[in-house]
């Protein structure tokens, strides 16, 4: 979990900048395959799912050798601390002594870090494709939308989208310009929209969106062409499950409100998997008291980050916090059951 928000922040980096090069190949290459599985589903949320579970199997050798090391660490905490206060006032004994006792055991004090510093990448990407994908098909769909108001408003959006392809000021595409000013009417890259495209393009543009209503949004997106971006009670699963969110992202007037996109449901799941997730995670003696902080603010970080994400991101990150909380039941039951034996060993060998 602390790899998943470290990887979040730096994700999102990526996400947002244009990525040639191998990079790029590999960040479309995952968007390939989760749009290659929804094409074999037909809907989005369940193909993440099963993405998030391909992704976490592929990585399950690496978290394997990273668990097993941690709980190797923590096995070794109480010589360790008595190492540390018989030796406390001779530093360079300290270091010989603890030396000899990952020697004895076998235990690398990085051992638990280096296979999860392995999966960063594929985490970087994994966060780049969803968020790639999700600013795709939002902006898809609202063109779509737009297209179909009137031949004024489609003649307008595409002399816009001719004049911010042949732009060197607006390295944005279509889609991401048109869910901004969906979101924003006012937004930023409206004057430079203006300069670029005609004033005349862009107010018909404008206006096409102030005037348009949430149940016309909501009407369109019944069509079975968008089948795949309903997941359970989420109406657009490209926009945040929250009641302050109409499906075309755009913000709701209160959180009663009829075209709300979700409930905050995901948000709390991933508050309160990653709350027990965390529990679940070895800790050595030393550590216990510094963890108790970050335990407490960390399932508030999963409620902000899933809350303010899309409801994609969000199944994806309520899923992967599930799998590895089946994952680390099922780890420490075996290890629980293993040092059993080892001890019923040790007594039968020695009386």
């Amino acid at each position: 979990m602390e790899l998943d928000f470290l990887a979040l922040g730096v994700g999102s980096v990526f996400a947002n900048v244009a990525s040639p090069g191998i990079w790029g190949s590999f960040v479309g290459f995952l968007s390939d395959i989760l749009r290659g599985i929804n094409t074999a589903t037909g809907n989005y949320g369940i193909s993440i799912i099963i993405f998030t579970i391909l992704m976490r199997g592929l990585l399950l050798p690496l978290d394997l050798k990273s668990r097993k090391s941690m709980r190797q660490m923590a096995d070794i905490q109480p010589k360790l601390k008595q190492i540390n206060e018989k030796y406390k006032n001779e530093p360079d004994k300290k270091n010989k002594k603890t030396m000899e006792l990952y020697q004895e055991h076998k235990v690398s004090p990085f051992g638990g870090c280096l296979p999860m510093l392995l999966q960063m990448p594929l985490l970087f990407a994994l966060f780049a494709a969803l968020q790639q994908i999700a600013s795709y098909e939002l902006g898809i769909f609202l063109i779509d939308f737009l297209n179909q108001q009137s031949p004024v408003v489609s003649t307008a959006l595409e002399q816009i989208r001719v004049s911010v392809q042949n732009s060197d000021v607006i390295r944005e595409s279509m889609v991401n310009i048109v869910r901004q000013i969906f979101a924003n009417p006012d937004a930023g890259i409206v004057d430079t929209l203006r300069e670029v495209a005609g004033t005349e393009n862009v107010s018909i543009l404008i206006e096409a969106i102030r005037n348009t209503g949430n149940i016309e949004i909501l009407e369109f997106l019944r069509n079975p062409q968008f089948d795949s971006f309903r997941f359970l009670w989420i109406r657009n699963i490209w926009v945040a499950d929250s009641p302050l969110m109409t499906v075309s992202g755009a913000p709701t007037e209160g959180l009663l409100s009829a075209f709300r996109n979700g409930f905050f449901i995901l948000p709390v799941l991933a508050a309160v998997t990653a709350f027990y997730q965390n529990k679940l995670m070895p800790q050595m003696s030393g550590q216990a008291q510094q963890m108790k902080g970050f335990t407490a603010i960390l399932p508030l970080m999963s409620l902000w980050f899933t809350a303010t994400a899309n409801a994609g991101f969000a199944i994806y990150w309520v899923i992967n916090n599930v799998f590895q909380i089946a994952y680390m039941l099922i780890y420490n039951r075996i290890n629980e059951e293993a040092k059993k034996k080892d001890k019923s060993l040790e007594e039968r060998t020695n009386p």
